[in-house]
Order: structure tokens, then C-alpha cells, then sequence
């Protein structure tokens, strides 16, 4: 992060600066013991499924939004976690979670909600299309964010910037019994077009990364901002294309901070500079060994 703070000096940036910087977990139903997170600009956290990856980003998510701690209403749970981070001033919220009440402690302070937020982009993390969902929906769905506003971001060309695709453009085609639905085109760097449809596999998880990346760029314009990738879509890529993202994550020219979670740590790639975070065991009985760098 200290390369951010230097680009702010000198105002490269015209965002206030922010990010996460640690995340402890005294009391959970899913670690043995206390866990505490070292956080920079890009960290990788991984381990076997089941092993409390996903906890860790809804703990992440929690801290500012309590929505993403619902799974754990009702279950006779308790969660005591602290997050410490910077937006732009340096905060700490500490999360408890009892009783199906969820209590934000900020800078010593009781409140309802944390109103020191980092805007944190985090797409969902296995996407299913609906019997109904056309391109539109279901990728609106997949980054979390309303239809609507997907619209007006792939049609802003300004905001799109894509590592595998140039740009995205809406069509309306006409399904197989004539009915008008809507369809995404997309543009590879090459200049040639395909329908979203029409993509691979791999093809279709780096349109998922290019759109969700494009979002965190622009919001980190304006507000700290924390990707956290805890999707399928950056587990289902080819060795080459997780290197091409990963370093372009890792560049300066990137204004955001990123949390991307992986089932393996993938050998092939060079994470230095990189936080890194092991998830080890099962849960309850689940352990975090953070890695020398």
C-alpha cells in the first residue's frame, strides 16, 4: 500500500485513498482459534473448499454491510470479529454477531450500521442462470448490481476497460418462437465481435472479470474500493489467462485493492508483492497460516 499512498501524494489519484488492513476473528463457529489477516493492495487467500475461504469474504463483506452475515441468522451462531482499515482515515470496527443481532463497534463507538465504508465489489460466486434470464439479467445478477445501472455501465464506453475484451455492446435479437430478448455483444482487443453466448467457458469467465473489474475502476475514481474475488469465474480459467489477470491486478495502474480467493495457489505464477493467506483444516475446526513474503 505504499505505493498507493505515493501516487495520492502525488495526486494521481483524484480518489481518497483506502484499504484494508487487517481482519481478526476472535470467535467463530467455523476456526479453531483467533485468526488474524495481514491485508496490502493484492492478496491471495486459498485452501480446499469447506475450509472457510468464503466465511472470511462474508466477514470482509459483513463489516460494512450486514446483509452478507444473513446465512448465519438463526443458527444459534456467534461471530466477534474486528476489522481494521483505512477510508481514507484509519478506522477499526469491531462485528459481533449474537443472538440474531449483529452489533458495529467503530473507533470505540456502539452504532447500527458502519458509515465508514470501503465500497467492496464482490461478484457472486457461482452464477446460475434462471429459466427467464436472458445476458443482461443474469450477468446484473452475477456482479450483484441492478439491471439497470448494468445497462448504463456497458453503454458508458468510458468505463469500460477490459483486459481480454474491448468493449461490450447491447443488441436485441429474436428468440427461437420470434420473442425480441436482449443479448450482449462483445469486443475482443482484435476488434472481431461474438455474442456472450456464443463465448467459451474460459471466454465467459474473463468477460465476467472484465465487467466486474471495469466496475471497481470506476468506483475507486471516487471512493476506496476492495475487489474480492471469490468466484468461480477466477477458478475456471487457464494457467495463462489467471497470469494476464494477476498481473494486471498487480500493476500500479490499478486503483483498487484485491482479495482473490482460490481453491490453489497456482505455481506458475509470481506472487511477490502478494499477502498471502492459507486456510487450513475444516471447520470447527479450520486455521489460517499466513505466508511469509
Amino acid at each position: 500500500m505504499h505505493e498507493l499512498r505515493i501516487l495520492f501524494m502525488l495526486r494521481q489519484y483524484s480518489s481518497p485513498i483506502g484499504w484494508i488492513k487487517q481482519l481478526s476473528i476472535a470467535e467463530s463457529p467455523v476456526f479453531e482459534q483467533r485468526v488474524d489477516i495481514r491485508f496490502g493492495k493484492i492478496t491471495l487467500i486459498y485452501g480446499c473448499n469447506g475450509a472457510g475461504k468464503t466465511t472470511i469474504c462474508e466477514l470482509i463483506r459483513g463489516a460494512f454491510n450486514p446483509s452478507y452475515l444473513v446465512r448465519w441468522f438463526n443458527k444459534n451462531k456467534q461471530f466477534e470479529y474486528s476489522l481494521s482499515y483505512v477510508s481514507p482515515n484509519e478506522h477499526q470496527v469491531n462485528v459481533c454477531l449474537k443472538n440474531n443481532k449483529i452489533t458495529y463497534t467503530i473507533d470505540k463507538e456502539e452504532m447500527f450500521l458502519n458509515p465508514y465504508n470501503i465500497s467492496i465489489v464482490s461478484p457472486v460466486e457461482t452464477p446460475r442462470y434462471l429459466p427467464k434470464d436472458d445476458n443482461i439479467s443474469f450477468l446484473s445478477r452475477m456482479l450483484s448490481i441492478d439491471e439497470l445501472l448494468f445497462l448504463n455501465m456497458i453503454q458508458d464506453k468510458s468505463a469500460i476497460g477490459g483486459i481480454t475484451f474491448k468493449n461490450f455492446e447491447l443488441q436485441s435479437v429474436l428468440d427461437d418462437d420470434g420473442r425480441p430478448v436482449r443479448e450482449l455483444s462483445v469486443i475482443f482487443r482484435n476488434g472481431s465481435s461474438v455474442s456472450y453466448e456464443m463465448l467459451s467457458g474460459g471466454q465467459k469467465s474473463c468477460c465476467q472479470l472484465d465487467l466486474t473489474i471495469s466496475l471497481a475502476q470506476f468506483l475507486a475514481k471516487y471512493r476506496p474500493c476492495t475487489l474480492v474475488l471469490d468466484t468461480e469465474a477466477g477458478n475456471t480459467m487457464d494457467p495463462d489467462n489467471t497470469k494476464r489477470y494477476i498481473e494486471y491486478l498487480s500493476s500500479s495502474s490499478v486503483r483498487f485493492q484485491t482479495i482473490w480467493v482460490s481453491p490453489d495457489k497456482e505455481p506458475k505464477i509470481d506472487w511477490t508483492g502478494w499477502q498471502i493467506a492459507k486456510v487450513v483444516g475444516n471447520p470447527p475446526r479450520s486455521n489460517v497460516v499466513q505466508d511469509e513474503i
